[in-house]
């Protein structure tokens, strides 16, 4: 059984052009970020990270039931100067009230045209002082 060389063939496998794209071998030519360019594309991706992972501040309201009404603090600051003072915007029975200073030391609310009102026992200004203490 002789061979003639027409009809040997060779069993190589059948080659394919791989696109660019996925090519092992991209070339120096071929690469986005350039060299000087690592540092902020490094900077960029970690602070899209971290920004990822701050937790910022919940807006919930602090929400009590006395009696038969219902008490939210919508806003809230202490005062820097006076730290037994609180500036408070409450939600009374799902209704805003206007923003009122209640002092803890001297158990009185100012409202927003000045007048002074001492608290009620066993009311808000007692739930706001007991609770920010």
């Amino acid at each position: 059984m002789s061979l003639s060389k027409d009809r040997v063939t060779t069993f190589y496998p059948k080659t394919e052009t791989i696109p660019p794209i996925l090519s092992p071998n991209l070339g120096h030519n071929m690469s986005c970020i350039q060299p000087g360019q690592w540092i902020k594309v490094t900077a960029l991706f970690l602070g899209i990270i971290l920004t990822w992972t701050v937790a910022f501040p919940a807006q919930a309201l602090v929400c009590r039931t006395l009696g038969d009404r219902s008490v939210c603090i919508v806003q809230i600051q202490r005062s820097a100067k006076y730290h037994w003072e609180y500036r408070v915007a409450l939600r009374l029975d799902g209704v805003d009230q206007p923003l009122e200073r209640y002092n803890c030391r001297d158990r009185i609310r100012v409202q927003g045209n000045g007048t002074r009102v001492s608290f009620e026992p066993d009311g808000v200004g007692d739930l706001i002082c007991r609770l920010l203490k």
